[in-house]
């Protein structure tokens, strides 16, 4: 395959010495098999070349100093100028050497001397000049990149923050994250609460050095923002320990410093060497790279040179140049003290004069230096990696025009979008919807982006909320800094965003408690004191337990508990206080002495409550006293209502059954139709007296006697039926119609049939007294539920007063005008004895139901 021919711009003005270095050129490109090979372009001067097309791109110039005037020497710097990547090569006459020397110096890549110039000498001269130029190119392209890529990482690395500290306006330390504590190497209690000697400079940075207890200096760069901390005025202080930055700035500095001198004013190393590997020439300059005099290596073999581990690689390049192929490539040479020296080699073959390998010439460029800033530059840059993607907040990159180009994992969190959905978006995309933290719209002059590119300064914890895809509101802290490309202009931003959304609820649910608490305390409907364990006195009272005791505030944080309590002394507060803190909490009736001598019962609440390393009993004080009285009082009428039941129930069992004995009796006699008159009468009569006593038995089965529950399958439709059947003649009496809806759904269900009986005719019975005549009564009964059973017996009475309703179902309580409806009977206008309703109650409890009552103004 034949290679891509070289361009050559030749400047000759006498046309048959061009003819003859075409000729010579044309014939190097026979060389080596059409290796290297050349296309020419003549110009006749220097003038005529500088005019040439734009298109014109050489590969070199043969300059022909016959073309321009011998004193004047600025014609290499203008070819270079015109075209820097070019490789220039002088022609002189009869070996010049002050010519050559001038030449070179005015920065030619080589001379040849034209009268003694064949088209092998012509070919290798060209060939390595090529060369050299392209390196020194690529060289230039390295620093740059070096350069740009350094300055870039210094700027991500600047924008973080590694502590923090909370300073009030006295200098004292209020709060220090951990970071901050182990850049002073001392534990919280010896910071907080302590004045560090800091200057508090807001919005600029500066550098301070902290000197630590086991006397080491650590160099701390911070800055500073006015906060408010407790509603006092205070500042945020952000450190960020930069020692082993500095340290490694100096050396990088020092690193660059030598290796800028290096490239200006070195030139590449040379060696050569022939069939066998032996070194047959080392120029000055890879001899000094290599720590040898250039006699030390003339005629050791090249493989000293080389590391053990390379020795494979070397001789496939070395096989590569018998074969006649020439490479460019990177490698490590080994040092004469072991060391390695990393270069840019530039191998060519070279061949005897019957074309056979006779060695092989190489040019090194040392680019230690470099593979080091690069080794370095890519250990930072994995670092940063890591930090940004193992950072607590979200970290993104922006560039001039605000676009987004990178994003952490945590970012994807704090704003609700992939990486991929949030690099497509600008700061102030409508699709975030920013707003302020209580929804007004948010001045975009004022985003974190904005502000940064108008002043070129970091701004911190900039306040705003967005939205997320899914509607949801977060609320966003936002730090932001400039990043600087390499003349130092702002090129982009970088910024943390937090989601401090639950923070901020957290905060104000904190806040709205704190208040709700206090106001409970100081309004809460009993004393409430807490108690030191060590020095067993109050330390805190509420105002209610001031009231109640007589003693103000000031006086109680005196007293001991004793001092109000005559049943507590000081010999029994130990065990008092062991149960509750083992407990948790008890709860104890004692007695209380006010300032005026009063003694009152109260109950006591008393919780073991723990703050650090204080321990506290924090109890509730309710007096006690009326609801201790009250249920004194309420024993003994229980008592008294139970004594009447029983002397009632025993007194007037024993004449009812006789009287209803001799009613059976009589009732058998004669002249039938009259003593069954007679005695109706009497054994209606009975008949109610015995339904007293019966009502008195079913009301208090637990002190009079046991009372069973006897279970059964219940339909309601039926027993309601039957019910219905028994009222039949007080609703015709009365003329009131009955209406019983049930829904169909209804269950059978399992209760005491009795029972159920007893319930539903009081209802009834009490709807039928307090109906009018001519009125309705309904029965509903539907499913409340799967379990469950619902059933409402309404009527048109009167209503019942609000009075009597809190007492409707307790015993022996009755209500209402009896006789507003009455038919003018005795029947329908007595007064009851107060126990329908209440047996009602009972009943229904005993089925694990419950009976309420609804009233209006018509029934």
């Amino acid at each position: 395959m034949t290679a891509t021919p070289h361009t050559i711009l030749l400047i000759e003005p006498v046309a048959s010495e061009a003819q003859r270095l075409q000729r010579l050129l044309e014939a190097a490109n026979q060389l080596n098999g059409g290796s290297f090979t050349f296309r020419v372009v003549r110009a006749r001067d220097l003038a005529e070349a500088l005019v040439s097309p734009s298109s014109l791109d050489p590969a070199a110039v043969l300059l022909d100093m016959g073309a321009t005037d011998q004193a004047d020497w600025s014609a290499p710097e203008a070819i270079l100028g015109r075209w820097p990547d070019a490789a220039l090569v002088v022609l002189v006459n009869n070996d010049d050497t002050h010519t050559v020397q001038t030449a070179l110096a005015a920065g030619a890549h080589d001379c040849l001397d034209k009268s003694d110039c064949d088209a092998r000498l012509l070919q290798h001269s060209l060939r390595c000049a090529i060369k050299c130029a392209r390196l020194s190119r690529e060289l230039r392209r390295a620093n740059q990149r070096i350069a740009a890529g350094e300055s870039q990482v210094l700027q991500l690395i600047d924008s973080v923050a590694d502590g923090v500290l909370i300073i009030d306006a006295s200098g004292v330390v209020r709060f220090a994250s951990r970071p901050a504590l182990a850049i002073f190497g001392r534990p919280s209690e010896e910071i907080v609460g302590q004045a560090l000697d800091l200057p508090v400079l807001a919005d600029s940075p500066a550098e301070v050095e902290v000197h630590r207890t086991d006397g080491s200096v650590r160099v701390v760069e911070l800055r500073t923002v006015p906060i408010t901390w407790n509603e006092q005025t205070a500042h945020l202080v952000s450190l960020r320990d930069i020692t082993e930055h500095k340290r490694a700035d100096e050396a990088l500095r020092e690193s660059e410093e030598r290796y800028r001198c290096i490239v200006a004013t070195a030139s590449e190393g040379i060696m050569s060497i022939n069939a066998d590997e032996q070194i047959t020439f080392v120029d000055q300059r890879l001899a000094e790279m290599l720590g040898y005099a250039p006699q030390e290596l003339i005629g050791q073999p090249v493989s000293q040179l080389i590391f053990p581990e390379d020795l494979d690689e070397h001789r496939a390049r070395t096989e590569e140049r018998r074969q006649g192929i020439a490479s460019r490539f990177e490698r490590r040479l080994r040092r004469k003290d072991g060391s390695e020296c990393w270069v840019i080699t530039s191998g060519t073959p070279l061949q005897d004069r019957q074309g056979r390998f006779a060695g092989s010439l190489s040019i090194h460029a040392d680019i230690t230096a470099r593979r080091m800033a690069e080794q370095a530059l890519q250990r930072e840059r994995d670092v940063i990696a890591r930090i940004a993607e193992t950072s607590p907040a979200g970290l993104v990159t922006l560039d001039r025009q605000g676009r987004i180009t990178f994003a952490n994992q945590m970012a994807e969190r704090v704003l609700g979008l992939t990486r991929d959905a949030i690099v497509q978006r600008t700061h102030n995309a409508p699709e975030w919807a920013i707003t302020d933290y209580d929804g007004r719209p948010f001045p975009e002059a004022e985003l974190p982006f904005a502000r940064v590119m108008a002043t070129g300064q970091p701004v911190f914890d900039v306040r705003h909320a967005i939205q997320w895809p899914d509607g949801r509101r977060r609320l966003l802290s936002v730090n932001a800094a400039p990043l600087r490309d390499a003349n130092g202009e702002v090129d982009g931003v970088v910024a943390t965003v937090q989601d401090v959304t639950d923070r901020i609820h957290t905060e104000q649910a904190l806040q709205a408690s704190e208040e709700k608490y206090r106001h409970l305390v100081q309004h809460a409907p009993a004393g409430i004191y807490e108690i030191d364990f060590v020095n067993l006195r109050f330390t805190s009272v509420n105002d209610l337990m001031c009231q109640y005791t007589g003693y103000s505030r000031e006086e109680l944080l005196k007293m001991h508990v004793w001092d109000i309590d005559p049943d507590f002394t000081a010999e029994k507060w130990p065990a008092h206080w062991e149960q509750t803190r083992q407990l948790g909490s008890s709860v104890f009736e004692t007695r209380h002495r006010s300032r005026d001598g009063q003694i009152r019962a109260v109950e006591i609440a008393a919780n073991y409550i723990r703050f650090g390393d204080e321990e506290y009993d924090f109890a509730f004080s309710v007096d006690i006293t009326d609801r201790k009285q009250a249920e004194q009082a309420l024993r003994q009428a229980d008592q008294l209502k139970a004594d009447f039941i029983h002397v009632a129930s025993h007194e007037l069992r024993t004449p009812v059954s006789y009287i209803l004995g001799m009613t059976r009796l009589l009732a058998q006699a004669a002249d039938r139709d009259r003593v069954s008159r007679g005695l109706a009468g009497i054994q209606d009569k009975a008949a109610r007296l015995n339904d007293i006593i019966i009502a008195m038995f079913k009301l208090t089965p637990g002190q009079l006697q046991p009372e069973r529950m006897h279970y059964s399958l219940v339909s309601l439709a039926d027993l309601l039926e039957a019910i219905r059947a028994e009222a039949a003649v007080f609703l015709e009496e009365r003329r009131q119609r009955l209406t019983i809806d049930i829904d169909p759904r209804t269950p059978i269900i399992h209760g005491d049939r009795d029972k159920l009986r007893d319930v539903f005719e009081n209802l009834l019975m009490n709807a039928i007294k307090f109906t009018p005549d001519g009125g309705e009564i309904r029965v509903e009964v539907a499913p409340a539920d799967a379990h469950n059973v619902r059933a409402a017996v309404i009527d048109q009475g009167t209503g019942i007063s609000p009075d009597d309703l809190p007492n409707l179902f307790q015993p022996f309580r009755t209500g209402g005008d009896v006789m507003r409806h009455s038919t003018g009977t005795w029947q329908y206008g007595k007064a009851g004895m107060g126990l329908g309703l209440a047996i009602v109650r009972q009943f229904v409890q005993m089925h694990g139901g419950s009976v309420g009552v609804q009233t209006g103004p018509t029934g």
